[in-house]
C-alpha cells in the first residue's frame, strides 16, 4: 500500500465541519454529529486508481464527453486528491449521516455508504478488482510493445550465425536475385523443371563433414513450385556415429525473381541466405509436424493484422488458401487451411504521470479486505467444491472501517456508464459534477426528498 502524502495547496473544497457547531443549526457543515474518522491510504489509492484509469482511457481509447488533451493536461493529481476526500465526506453525511452501523430498515441498505446488497457490493468489489488490473499494465516496463507482441507470436529463427526476426523479413526479400526465367508461357498441364545439387566432403584431424545443398523448381502456370534442401551431417570418430542438421523448405506459387533469388545464393554459397529464403517462403501449415524446424510461421505474417483493441495487441484468425492444377492423373483442387487467432498481450504504455509510491514501477496489491469480501461475495471453486461465500450484508461490512469503505464505493461509482468528464471537473471541485456522480452513479434512484437532502450537502466550503 502507498503511504498517504498530504497533497499541496490548491483551491478545493475541504472536509467540514469547519465552524463551532451551534445545537440550533441544521446545516450540515456544523452538525453536531460528524465523522469520527479519517480518509487514509486506502482512499488514496482508489484515488489513483480512477484518476490512472481516466488518463489511461481518454488518451489510449478515446476522448470522451467533451475532453481533450488541454482538459487532461490540466487534471491534477493533488486537486483531485483533496477533492474526492470532501465528496466522500458528503457522500457519507448524505448517505448515513456519517454513522457506520447506519441501517435503512425498508431496503436492507447498510453502512457509511448505504451498499443496498450483496449484488451491489459484488459490483464493487469486481469493480475494484478491474481498476487495479488496469493500473498495473501501465506501470513501468509492464506489457508488451507493438514489436515484443509480435515476436510473441511469431518466435525468431535462431541459429548458431544468424537470427531472424519478423523485422528482418523485408532484408530478405530485398536479396539479390539471378535472372531467373524459365518456361514463360506454359499452358495448363504443362511443367517446367531445372535444379542443381552440391555436396563437399572435407576431413579435419580425423572428424569428416559432408555438406549438402539442393534446389529445384517445378513451373506451371500458376507459378514456381520450388524445394531447397540444405545438410550438414559430421561423422564421429566412432563407427556409424554422426551429427546432422537438415532443412527441407518447400514453397508454392513463387515468382521467377523469388526462385532467383534462392539460384543466387546457392551460386554464391551464401548458405544463410539460403536458409532465411526458405524459413520466409516456405509454406507453413499448422496441421503439419514440422519436428525438425524447418518451417517459420513467420512466412505467413501480415502485417496489416496487427491491431491495438482496447490496450490490447491483437491477430486475428486467417485462412491460407492452396491451389493445385489439374495434371491429367489428378483434379484441380484448392485446400483452405486455417490458423487460430493469436492470443491477447496487453500493450506496453507509458504511464503519463507519477503515482506516489508506484513511479518506480512496483505493482499495487489487492487489498487483504477486498480479497476476503470478494470471496464472500462472488462464488469461487475450491478445488472441487463450490464455496457460496456466506456473505452476509451487516456483518461483512461492519468489519470494513471508513477508510476501506469509501475508496471502495469512490471506485464503484467510476465505470463505463459514468462521465470521466465529471470527474476531471471534480477536481476543481465543481458541485454540479459531484452532483451528478452523486445521482447517476451511486444513488441512481433520486427522488425528491433526497434531491432536497443533496442542496444541504456537496457545499463549496
Amino acid at each position: 500500500m502507498a503511504t498517504l502524502t498530504l497533497p499541496s495547496a490548491h483551491s478545493m473544497n475541504t472536509v467540514y465541519p469547519i465552524n463551532i457547531p451551534t445545537p440550533t443549526s441544521s446545516e450540515y457543515y456544523t452538525k453536531t454529529i460528524n465523522l469520527k474518522e479519517s480518509a487514509g491510504s486506502y482512499l488514496a489509492e482508489a484515488t489513483m486508481l480512477v484518476y490512472d484509469e481516466i488518463l489511461r482511457y481518454q488518451r489510449g481509447v478515446e476522448f470522451t464527453h467533451g475532453l481533450d488533451e488541454d482538459q487532461l493536461a490540466k487534471f491534477d493529481y493533488d486537486a483531485f486528491e483533496a477533492n474526492v476526500k470532501w465528496f466522500m465526506d458528503e457522500i457519507v453525511g448524505i448517505e448515513s449521516e456519517w454513522k457506520k452501523d447506519a441501517l435503512n430498515p425498508e431496503s436492507g441498505a447498510y453502512g457509511y455508504v448505504q451498499f443496498l446488497n450483496q449484488a451491489s457490493v459484488q459490483t464493487a468489489v469486481n469493480r475494484y478488482r478491474y481498476h487495479i488490473e488496469k493500473f498495473n499494465t501501465r506501470r513501468s516496463g509492464a506489457g508488451y510493445t507493438r514489436t515484443q507482441a509480435v515476436n510473441e507470436w511469431f518466435p525468431p529463427i535462431k541459429t548458431d550465425t544468424y537470427d531472424l526476426y519478423i523485422s528482418d523479413i523485408p532484408d530478405v526479400k530485398a536479396l539479390p536475385a539471378t535472372n531467373f526465367s524459365m518456361s514463360p508461357d506454359l499452358a495448363v498441364g504443362e511443367v517446367g523443371l531445372t535444379g542443381a545439387r552440391r555436396l563437399s566432403t572435407s576431413i579435419h584431424k580425423g572428424i569428416e563433414t559432408e555438406k549438402f545443398y539442393e534446389y529445384s523448381f517445378v513451373k506451371d502456370s500458376t507459378g514456381i513450385t520450388a524445394s531447397w534442401t540444405m545438410s550438414n551431417i559430421t561423422y564421429g570418430t566412432s563407427p556409424g556415429s554422426f551429427e546432422a542438421e537438415e532443412y527441407f523448405f518447400f514453397g508454392i506459387h513463387m515468382t521467377d525473381h523469388q526462385a532467383g533469388q534462392i539460384q543466387y545464393a546457392y551460386d554464391n554459397e551464401n548458405w544463410d541466405d539460403f536458409e532465411k529464403l526458405g524459413f520466409v517462403y516456405s509454406f507453413f501449415d499448422p496441421s503439419s509436424d514440422y519436428s525438425v524446424g524447418d518451417r517459420w510461421e513467420g512466412s505467413n505474417y501480415d502485417d496489416s493484422l496487427v491491431k491495438l483493441v482496447d490496450g490490447q495487441w491483437t491477430y486475428p484468425a486467417y485462412t491460407k488458401s492452396i491451389s493445385v492444377e489439374a495434371s491429367g492423373i489428378l483434379p484441380a483442387e484448392t485446400e483452405i487451411v486455417s490458423f487460430p487467432a493469436k492470443p491477447l498481450l496487453t500493450a506496453s504504455t507509458n504511464r503519463d504521470w507519477n503515482p506516489r509510491g508506484y513511479s518506480d514501477g512496483s505493482r499495487m496489491e489487492y487489498p487483504d479486505w477486498l480479497i476476503t469480501l470478494e470471496r464472500k461475495v462472488n462464488n469461487s471453486l475450491l478445488g472441487t467444491v463450490m464455496d457460496p461465500g456466506d456473505y452476509d450484508h451487516e456483518r461483512d461490512l461492519a468489519v470494513l472501517n471508513y477508510d476501506e469503505m469509501v475508496a471502495l464505493a469512490f471506485v464503484h461509482m467510476h465505470s463505463k456508464d459514468s462521465k470521466d468528464y465529471n470527474f476531471v471537473q471534480l477536481a476543481k471541485g465543481d458541485v454540479a459534477a459531484a452532483k451528478e456522480i452523486y445521482s447517476k452513479n451511486h444513488h441512481t434512484n433520486i427522488d425528491a426528498k433526497t434531491l432536497a437532502r443533496m442542496e444541504l450537502f456537496f457545499q463549496i466550503h
